[in-house]
């Protein structure tokens, strides 16, 4: 979605350009909802699945191809459909897509929190993690209210944080933000936290399909008991916007530290 800028924001002289993605599909309103927010002062690009890729983690297509789709709804365009993965998106939007490398990558707005454990799995996490690993400041933004449908609340924070990005720390090029599905006036404000080491899934229901064979569907989610305040569940407990620096690099550090002291072992 390339656009008209109406308030230019200076970026180094320029104006700031910003691709977004995410793994509800280009169609979601919590995508539609961030790239209307952010057109009046950026470049915007949109690059999303055609289709809904929750759960999808950093997956990449492999043995088949991509093909991109402009999508237009309405007379509309809306950006770039791509039958892939929400790290596919990001992949095929800085090799061929966008016009310019983006200042940041935007994956979200998601219907629904991905904190704790969910970070593992989410596509939208995904996303922002392939931008990471091409050296882009990224961030994953969830609405954490499965069934709050006004993402207006959502899309005008991350039009005022992204217009400060510039001042946070190059420690960490990628940022989980979960925000509590409230009225403005209803969060308390914003906190830095750790990830909740909490896992959600409990068990799986059980069928039988009309052919006979037997199914198994995700569910049971259940709420954690005992929740530090500094981490996103915690946070989000307590109506603040929860904001997340996570690292690429999986090392264990500590441990292998441990290990190495234990001399050859082979």
């Amino acid at each position: 979605m390339q656009n008209k800028i109406n308030n230019g924001i200076n970026y180094n002289g320029r104006i700031m350009n910003i691709l977004i993605s995410n793994d509800d599909g280009i169609y979601a309103d919590g995508i539609q909802s961030l790239a209307k927010a952010l057109k009046n002062i950026a470049n915007v690009t949109v690059a999303a699945p055609l289709y809904e890729r929750s759960g999808a983690s950093q997956s990449l297509t492999i043995h088949q191809p991509v093909h991109v789709k402009e999508v237009v709804r309405n007379g509309e365009f809306l950006g770039y459909g791509i039958n892939g993965s929400p790290a596919d998106c990001i992949k095929l939007a800085l090799f061929d897509i966008c016009r310019e490398k983006p200042d940041y990558i935007i994956s979200g707005i998601n219907k629904g929190p991905n904190n704790a454990c969910n970070i593992h799995y989410s596509g939208t996490v995904g996303a922002a993690a392939e931008g990471a690993v091409n050296g882009i400041m990224s961030f994953a933004v969830s609405l954490t209210g499965y069934h709050h449908k006004d993402y207006s609340v959502s899309a005008d924070f991350m039009k005022d944080f992204i217009q400060k990005a510039h001042l946070i720390p190059k420690a960490s090029l990628l940022y989980n933000i979960n925000i509590p599905p409230l009225k403005r006036e209803e969060i308390k404000g914003v906190r830095w936290t750790y990830a909740s080491q909490y896992s959600y899934l409990l068990n799986y229901d059980k069928g039988i399909d009309p052919f006979g064979e037997n199914f198994y569907w995700l569910a049971d989610f259940r709420e954690p008991e005992h929740i530090d305040k500094w981490t996103d569940d915690g946070a989000l407990s307590e109506d603040y916007i929860s904001i997340t620096p996570l690292l690429m690099d999986r090392t264990d550090y500590k441990a292998l530290e441990q290990i190495q002291k234990l001399g050859d072992i082979w």
